[in-house]
Parts: C-alpha cells; structure tokens; sequence
C-alpha cells in the first residue's frame, strides 16, 4: 500500500492534465472526412456507392463556405473576452460541442440552411481553438510550460497528419466511401467530447465571486479591463513601426493561409471537373494525402527555425519578402494550373513555406 502511494506521488502533478488534453487535441483533429469535404458537398445524393449532399461546386462556394469567414470573426471576439473570465474549460467544451454539431449536422441533414449552419458551428469552433492551447498555463508550473505546450501541439499535428493518411487509405481502398469518413470523423469527436468533460477544473477563478450580481460585475469588469488594455495595445502598436510592419505581415499572411484552406479544395473539384469533361463523380482524389503531408512538411518547417543559427531582425525581412513571393507564386500556379497534382504541389509548398515564415514573425 505504502509502495503504491510513493508510486502515486512520483507522477508529475502536470503530466495527468496535460495527457488528457493531448487525447483531446488528438481525437477533435483526428477527423478522415475533412479533407474530403468538398467532395461530399458536391457528390450527388442519389449515388448508391458515394451519396453526397447534391451541392454544385459553385453554390459551396458562394453560400456554404462564407458562413464559416464571418461566424469564425464574430465568435473570435468574443472568445477573447470570455475564455479567461470562463477559465479555459468551459470554452474548450464548447468547442468540442461546436465540432459535435458540425458532424451530425454533415452526416445527418440536407439543404442548404442545414450546411450553412454545419458552417457557423465549425466557425465556432475554430475561433475556441484558442482555448485548447491556453488551458494547460493555468494548470502547471511555469517550469513545465515548454514541454506541455510541446505535447499539446504534437497531439493535434499527429491528429490531422494521421487521419489524412487513414482517410485517403480508406477511401482509396474502398473500404469507406465519403459518408463513411464522415461517421468516422462523427465517432471521432465524440471521444473528443469524453475527453474534454473529463478535463480537470483549474484550482481556482481569476474572476472569483458569489452571487450572479458579484459574477455579472466582475464579468463586466474583466470585459472593461481587457477593452482599456486593448486601446493601451493598440495606441503603442500605431507608433512602434517596426511592431506594426511585422503585426500587419501576420494577420494578412495568417488570414492568407486561412482563406486558402477553406477554399482550397473546392479549387481542386474544379480541376479535377475540368479534367473529366465536366463531371467529378469518379474522379480519384488524393486529397487526404496531400493535407497530411502539407500538414507534416508545415511543422518541419517550423521546427527548422528553431535549428537555424540566424540573426532574424537582421534578415528575418528579407526571408520574409522571398518567401511571400514564393507563396504568391503558389498560389498563381495553383489557381491557373489545370493539372491537378500541380496544385497538390503547391498547396504543399505553400503551406510548409507559410509554416516557415510565420514561425520567425512569432
């Protein structure tokens, strides 16, 4: 019994949290259907081996995939506001929630208002993602945060790499057609969902009351505090040139790369439309294989500033501008090219480069 007891007390107080939010990343990334997503919204629904939702690559486009743009900025707002008021937990359920409704939505509904609302559900989502990453500083040591942060990012990089390549191996092989993936991905989150409930409660509230009057006026307080840090920010932002260059570089390049993914593979139903005289129906895709790969060619590039001995304020602006060219370029080639292994390519190339120059501007 006393052996037992040392054995307990030798784990790391820091370690049960952060594996429990590394399960949690892992299963909400670990999603084989999201790189067929395009093609599920386009396929038709009466095809008894590969039903989809029916939707021409033009209206997913122009009516379905905008609603994720604009329910992503309204809920980021307020995720910023909330998450440290709510302390983490909460958000991260709700994003775990998010994703739930956005999968039963896409395995169960049909019509247009339905898919436009899968889409505000995985805005949300994305926009508490912030949450996922933010929730282990309040529950470990300063001393732990390198390796935490270092697990929790790999969980989820490990997620979407590995169910890119499940994905593509299962579909390619016949074993699931799309809708299958995306009970698959359903199944997913749903243990996404265990794993978030089962998440520890931090110590204590930054924000601590009793009573929903106290609550709403420290709640208040919290929103007015963060808004009057917000405009002391913003005011050295304006005259910090060399801060306001770099900020600038990243929310562009940032919402870049977004704008990118969420439409990259309706850009690839086109080629591949075109390619086959007109019908995508049987065309194979390989875009599984190309998300998990740009997936892990994003993080080595990454982890290749940490290697490089550089002095980046030197010439952090010169790779900078040779490597926005270079994503320029991808991205011409991408949308001009009608061959469709072209854009594969450069939707890798583009987003190990991205990877690489937004690591120096962090």
């Amino acid at each position: 019994m006393l052996g037992r007891r040392q054995c307990i007390r030798r784990v790391p107080r820091w370690l049960f949290p952060t594996v429990l939010l590394c399960l949690y990343g892992f299963f909400k990334e670990f999603k084989p259907s999201e790189p067929f997503l395009n093609p599920f919204l386009t396929h038709n629904r009466s095809d008894p081996n590969d039903p989809g939702k029916g939707f021409t690559n033009a209206v997913a486009e122009n009516d379905i995939y905008p609603f994720w743009t604009y329910s992503y900025l309204v809920a980021e707002v307020f995720t910023l506001i909330l998450t440290d008021f709510l302390l983490y937990k909460p958000v991260i359920i709700i994003e775990s929630l998010a994703y739930l409704a956005t999968r039963v939505l896409l395995v169960a509904a049909f019509g247009l208002l339905p898919m436009q609302l899968m889409q505000v559900f995985y805005g949300i989502a994305s926009a508490t993602e912030v949450a996922y990453y933010s929730y282990i500083y309040v529950m470990i040591d300063k001393k732990h945060y390198k390796y935490a942060s270092s697990f929790t990012r790999t969980a989820a990089l490990l997620g979407r790499a590995l169910s890119g390549y499940l994905g593509q191996a299962l579909y390619s092989t016949g074993v699931l057609n799309l809708l299958g993936l995306h009970y698959f991905s359903l199944a997913s989150i749903v243990v996404a969902c265990v794993f978030a409930l089962l998440l520890p409660n931090p110590p204590k509230s930054l924000f601590p009351c009793s009573g929903s009057q106290r609550c709403c006026r420290n709640l208040w307080n919290s929103v007015v505090s963060q808004l009057k840090q917000a405009a002391v920010d913003l005011k050295q932002f304006y005259f910090n040139l060399h801060l306001l260059k770099w900020s600038l570089w990243w929310a562009v390049a940032t919402c870049g790369m977004l704008q990118v993914g969420n439409y990259v593979q309706s850009l690839w139903s086109d080629i591949a439309s075109e390619s086959s005289g007109g019908s995508e129906q049987n065309h194979r895709y390989y875009n599984g294989l190309v998300i998990a790969t740009d997936t892990l060619v994003g993080s080595g590039g990454a982890f290749l500033v940490s290697l490089l001995k550089v002095n980046w304020s030197i010439w952090g602006e010169l790779v900078l501008g040779i490597f926005s060219v270079a994503d320029c370029i991808f991205l011409f080639t991408a949308s001009a090219t009608s061959q469709l292994w072209l854009a594969y390519l450069c939707q890798i190339l583009f987003r190990g480069s991205y990877s690489f120059v937004i690591t120096i501007a962090t």
